[in-house]
């Protein structure tokens, strides 16, 4: 029998941790590019391009791929033929709170209650770790994942009675549904993973892991829990189709590839009921695996490295020259931005900002709607006074010696700002937002003839990080994710039109073709769009799919 000394396993785990953060796994590259290659839409193939730049940005490994590293995740699988000489929870919080120093990851982990943080992604049970079995003996086998947490809200779960007529129907109505609703925010194109069968816990786990099943191979069929020849397969390949010919596309922007890959597994379930639980994992979905040893550890998921780029950048731009480029028009600003030139863009137009863009999120959007009632607007940070520009962003930052620097910096979901955000736009603070996915009716009616909103891609922390030169904080009392952290850029760009400042949304205007499709699909696959597959449903997935669209057009 082998022993692992808990140093040992910290170390792995560690060196888990960062590789999972800022190296791409190969597997899911070669289904990114797959999907460029096919895609027919200039916007979407230009998102798919950012996405293909960032990843190999990432290849030296020296910044997260995305700036949301989420709350660390293990799976450890014991076995007979290995035992851990120590505390194998305790090496993996040291791992943690290594990594949370020198890669950096973003401290993320605070107390539900009092929003406390320690700083380092630990306290309060976390990092989370998830302990299997398996009956045949070898090394350790530990996975490592990393998940933000804007693909995480976009999950559900819910319960499909076993009185259901078609179970196969009714899962895909559910899964169908909890696309439309995630309306392209979870970082599309996305992975699919989808837990049937057993309690809601079970599901929910089942699904997540799920979406891992190719990290280290490209196998496909890969049940655990199944048995006999009833292969899931068939009904993967058909959610896949499926989804993708909703027409959502690449960050919600329209095109043809909405998910890159479906995984269902399933578990014995009560006679009376089934969970249902759709796992959202982003295109950045980070994760990586090794066998570890007495005296070896051996790293199982192959990442896109320094060596791979080269090829990889040939290859991206033959297929930019075949396409021709972007279509579209293309503009580049100082701020402050004139107010006669954001009056001028329109929906689907690329903008390049050159000057300051203060980050705003979720504590910072409080204060200044809190100053602005209370009648001490002045006290809101110059910079954004002047600018009237934010950014929807919690960056990982470090300090060295006295300067502070970015070293991840892309958007986070935009769609929780949309009251504030729509408050300091009539109340004149702001002009212009820059973030991920859409905003609501709200945000759309205020910018009229005042502003626009503007995309980032999603997940392409380095893409953009790389646009900063100089960072400064302000109202650092909130934390750092929440801070604003005052920016100095450079071409940062892409950024795309999302809503102008005469009303047009170009969600809005995908999302209305999208409501074809899926009719469409409903009554190919012959689904009924006004049953309720869920017949008590505990989330809008449940609903039947026309309360599923009004639900959405209600905002």
């Amino acid at each position: 029998m082998e022993t692992i000394g808990q140093e040992r396993l910290k170390e792995a785990a560690a060196n888990l941790l960062a590789k999972a953060a800022t190296r791409y796994p190969k597997n899911y590259l070669e289904r990114i590019i797959q999907c460029f290659e096919n895609e027919e839409d200039h916007i979407s193939r230009n998102v798919m391009g950012s996405i293909i730049e960032n990843i190999l940005h990432g290849a030296d490994g020296l910044h997260c791929l995305c700036q949301d590293t989420g709350i660390p995740t293990f799976h450890v699988y014991l076995n007979p033929g290995m035992t851990v000489r120590g505390d194998i929870n305790a090496a993996l919080m040291d791992a943690t709170i290594w990594a949370t120093e020198k890669v950096p990851l973003r401290k993320n982990v605070v107390d539900p209650f009092t929003y406390r943080n320690l700083n380092n992604n630990t306290g309060w049970g976390t990092p989370f770790v998830h302990y299997h079995y398996s009956p045949e003996p070898g090394p350790l086998r530990l996975r490592v994942e990393l998940k933000g947490f804007g693909g995480e809200i976009k999950s559900s779960t819910d319960w499909i009675f076993t009185s259901s007529r078609n179970m196969g129907n009714a899962v895909l109505a559910y899964a169908l549904n909890s696309v439309l609703l995630s309306k392209g925010e979870a970082c599309v194109p996305s992975f699919l993973g989808i837990g049937v069968g057993g309690y809601g816990a079970e599901a929910v786990l089942n699904a997540k892991s799920a979406v891992f099943r190719e990290l280290t191979s490209t196998s496909m069929g890969n049940h655990a829990a199944d048995s006999g020849d009833d292969s899931l397969e068939p009904f993967e390949a058909r959610i896949f189709r499926c989804v993708n010919k909703l027409g959502l596309g690449p960050m919600g922007m329209g095109g043809k590839t909405t998910t890159m890959g479906v995984y269902v597994e399933r578990r014995g379930t009560h006679t009376s009921v089934s969970s249902v639980s759709v796992a959202h994992q982003c295109w950045a979905s980070r994760g990586s695996e090794a066998l570890i040893g007495e005296g070896s550890v051996e790293y199982l998921t192959p990442h896109v490295e320094k060596e791979d780029v080269p090829a990889l950048k040939e290859k991206i731009s033959r297929v930019m020259s075949q396409h021709g480029g972007f279509v579209g028009k293309v503009y580049e600003f100082n701020t402050p931005v004139p107010k006669e030139d954001i009056l001028k863009l329109r929906v689907g137009d690329v903008v390049y900002l050159n000057g300051k863009i203060c980050t705003a999120r979720d504590g910072a959007h409080l204060r200044m709607v809190e100053s602005v009632r209370s009648g001490k607007a002045g006290e809101i940070p110059k910079e954004i006074q002047d600018t009237k520009c934010i950014f929807h962003c919690a960056p990982v930052v470090s300090k060295e010696d006295e300067r502070w620097c970015a070293n991840a910096a892309g958007p986070t979901t935009s769609s929780r700002f949309t009251n504030d955000a729509a408050f300091l736009v009539e109340n004149g603070v702001l002009n212009m937002a820059i973030g991920k996915g859409t905003m609501g009716g709200k945000m759309q009616e205020a910018l009229k003839g005042r502003g626009v909103y503007l995309n980032a891609t999603g997940g392409c922390a380095i893409t953009y990080q790389k646009k900063i030169q100089n960072l400064e904080p302000r109202w650092l009392d909130l934390g750092y994710p929440e801070a604003v952290w005052v920016m100095d850029v450079t071409h940062f760009g892409p950024l795309v039109v999302n809503m102008d400042s005469e009303g047009n949304s170009l969600t809005g205007k995908v999302m209305e073709k999208v409501y074809e499709n899926v009719r469409e699909l409903y009554q190919e696959e012959g689904l009924d769009p006004n049953e309720r597959y869920a017949q008590y449903p505990l989330t809008f997935a449940g609903l039947s799919l026309e309360e599923v669209i009004q639900k959405i057009k209600m905002g």
